[in-house]
């Protein structure tokens, strides 16, 4: 009789097998029972959504839309926000009634009896629901075998917070590869900080994810070369960049994946390069200096790596104080043979023999170029000597660090040297494509520096020298860095963190420096900002012809 005594026992699928097994002779103690339990919840919801059906706005037609391109909304349809509803009833039942063993033994017992699980994975809500389910109850073998369907399907590119998919290497691969796919397609494109985030958070689930992926990619890089190598290399640079293991775990790892053998001793005093404090910088920087005068040296790329290259960077070209002790004249030149070294020497890769002709040449120019920044007003006074060194690549990239750190120090600057400053990061735009976006993004740090100074400092002042940076911006789209800075430009205005007498001004220079043809997707994004009322009402577009030609010529196209 207790099962009788379930609230809306009646409703039950088992409740004729139940009843038939009571006997007919109780019958009117049966009927009394499910009587007494029924409360008609099923019947109640059932009146509630088709009053939702009814109450609800019906949908407009194509012809009374005012947006033919905007898919249809929940709240014009009444069905749809029943369905809504039950929707959402369902998800939090599932999640407060989930239990892995039951479902595991549903698996095992009727795995080839789930056609209905085969259906639900092809409805979007449902396949978030599962993901949500994944993420709370990760061992459990019904929901492995989901992700397997999930994938199968085609909906991998979906997963990429989906740990499961992390245990097997099969599904993983197909995850990873989908995002890098997306990664590629994007490049330079809107959807690129996007796609790149995506990936991040794939690789980098654990140790076991970035070590599969970081061989993956470094496998690819030596089987393919070209520009298939430097993407390879340059998606490993990000992911080594955001990596979530400590940076000393990630340094071991690119050693041992390293091609050529090395000693221990070397081992040992890269990754302390990478996390030593100051006190240890000489004794660190000697063994280093002493591994690559020996013969064979050892493997370059690891000397290469993003890592070390921007720590000896920034011990020789900070702005804000030299990080070497005054008294160690020898010590700078063992940091700039090492930077000369992994920007000079030219590896075969067959042989691994070290061509270093250029090495002496790159050491001297450091050197010139350091000596030029000790001198007092360096910018103002030898500021062609700056144009001209910074025709090196690895001069340009010193040369962004010094003038990065300088513009976002505390120190006062005269407005010459600021101007040279800001020059000198023109031409680096200019003449070197793989720096573009690390000026991009000294310039954002100048920006928002700017903006977070003082608050006794006058708001037009503030404005008037944020506008020399938006000036550079200008500079860096009409070099090729487009998208980034669009983007970045509507990230402003969205959060509120840029005045927009800026922004107009941003859109007027870049519309006397651009001209038709169009891409579709510069398009848009110019024209986002261009039809934002906050930035140009009617009355200010009809004062600009050259923003109403914009507008008219992207109508047209």
């Amino acid at each position: 009789m207790d099962s009788l005594k379930r609230k809306d026992a009646i409703m039950e699928g088992d409740i004729e097998e139940v009843i038939q097994r009571m006997g007919s002779e109780n019958m009117e103690e049966i009927v009394e029972e499910l009587v007494d339990s029924y409360q008609g919840t099923s019947q109640i919801c059932n009146i509630m959504c088709g009053m939702l059906d009814k109450l609800g706005d019906p949908s407009p037609s194509k012809r009374n839309s005012t947006d033919s391109t905007q898919p249809e909304s929940s709240n014009f349809s009444g069905r749809k926000e029943s369905m809504q509803v039950v929707e959402e009833a369902y998800n939090q039942l599932i999640f407060k009634k989930f239990q892995p063993e039951l479902a595991d033994h549903l698996l095992n017992n009727g795995k080839e009896d789930l056609e209905w699980l085969s259906k639900m994975i092809l409805n979007k809500k449902w396949r978030l629901t599962l993901y949500k389910l994944m993420e709370n109850h990760e061992q459990c073998e019904f929901l492995k075998h989901v992700v397997k369907l999930i994938s199968d399907a085609g909906y991998r590119n979906e997963m990429s917070n989906v740990n499961c998919a992390a245990q097997q290497l099969n599904m993983f691969s197909k995850v990873f590869v989908s995002a890098l796919d997306d990664v590629l397609t994007n490049y330079k494109k809107a959807g690129y900080t996007e796609a790149i985030e995506k990936l991040r958070r794939i690789a980098l689930q654990g140790m076991h994810t970035y070590l599969y992926s970081i061989t993956l990619l470094r496998s690819t890089a030596n089987a393919k070369g070209g520009w298939i190598r430097a993407a390879c290399e340059f998606i490993q640079d990000e992911l080594k960049s955001a990596a979530i293991i400590p940076r000393d775990s990630a340094n071991v790892l690119q050693l041992r994946m390293s091609s050529k053998p090395f000693s221990n001793k070397y081992s040992r005093s890269i990754l302390s390069l990478a996390n030593t404090n100051t006190n240890q910088i000489s004794t660190t920087i000697s063994l280093i200096h002493e591994q690559f005068m020996a013969s064979p040296p050892p493997p370059i790329n690891v000397l290469r790596d993003p890592v070390i290259l921007n720590y000896l960077v920034d011990i020789l070209f900070d702005a804000k104080g030299v990080k070497l002790q005054t008294e160690s004249d020898e010590l700078r030149i063992k940091c700039v043979y090492l930077l000369a070294y992994a920007a000079a020497t030219i590896v075969d890769e067959n042989t691994n023999v070290h061509d270093t002709s250029s090495l002496e040449n790159c050491q001297a120019e450091i050197e010139n170029v350091l000596g030029y920044l000790d001198c007092e007003d360096c910018l103002i006074v030898l500021f062609q000597h700056f144009l001209e060194s910074c025709e090196t690549a690895v001069i340009a990239c010193g040369m962004l660090h010094y003038c990065k750190t300088l513009l976002t120090s505390d120190t006062l600057c005269s407005t010459e040297t600021i101007n040279s400053a800001y020059v000198i990061l023109d031409n680096i735009a200019t003449h070197h494509q793989h720096l573009r976006a690390d000026v991009f993004d000294a310039f954002c740090e100048i920006f928002e520096k700017i903006g977070n100074e003082n608050m006794k400092t006058a708001a037009e002042l503030i404005i008037e020298r944020q506008r020399l940076v938006v000036d550079r911006f200008v500079h860096l789209l009409s070099v090729g860095e487009v998208i980034p800075i669009l983007d970045w430009m509507k990230w402003m205005v969205s959060e509120d963190s840029i005045d927009v007498s800026l922004v107009r001004y941003f859109l007027l220079e870049v519309l006397d420096l651009i001209g038709p043809p169009y891409t579709a997707e510069f398009a848009n994004s110019f024209l986002c900002l261009l039809q934002n009322q906050d930035i140009f009402d009617h009355e200010q577009l009809a004062k600009h012809s050259i923003a109403s030609e914009f507008i008219k010529h992207c109508a047209n196209m």
